[in-house]
């Protein structure tokens, strides 16, 4: 099989089937429930607010989430020396954001795909004329509009 691009002719290599046939056994069902101490979905959202809740509170913080004290527990330890990366990135993520929205002119959307308890719709100033829309884990975003729903109304 060839592709014509232009004038040149470029050959695509051979690519396996995409299905595969697996022999399955038919009396076995294995299911795993999930709950709150091993949903791994759950358990990232919690480590990546517990992350801005201690940003949060350095003396000299990069961003503030006042609404990430609401996701963790409140005997958290503050080790501060961890995961600066995810501190900077965040920050990054947000900065990129918002300068990007603001430089669009007629811009009415913007998605954000999230982990579940990401805090950035509350957060950040968004241009009061944008929509948004967070696109998360079901489970993980149910539990956090919960706890959520003291902070701000949803």
């Amino acid at each position: 099989m060839e592709l014509l691009w232009g004038y040149v002719s470029i050959p695509i290599p051979f690519r396996p089937p995409l299905v595969y046939s697996f022999k399955v056994k038919r009396h076995v069902r294995l299911r795993a429930q999930l709950s709150y101490e091993n949903d791994p979905l759950l358990q990232a959202a919690m480590n990546a607010a517990s992350f801005r809740y201690q940003e949060t509170h350095r003396s000299e913080p990069l961003f503030v989430d006042p609404y990430a004290g609401c996701f963790v527990h409140p005997n958290i330890q503050t080790d501060l020396k961890k995961k600066r990366s995810h501190y900077l990135a965040t920050k990054f993520i947000d900065d990129k954001l918002l300068r990007t929205v603001n430089r669009i002119d007629g811009l009415k959307q913007v998605v954000l795909l999230t982990d579940g308890m990401d805090t950035r719709p509350y957060r950040l100033n968004w241009p009061s004329s944008i929509v948004l829309f967070d696109i998360s884990p079901e489970r993980v975003f149910k539990k956090a509009a919960e706890k959520l729903k003291r902070f701000v109304l949803i």
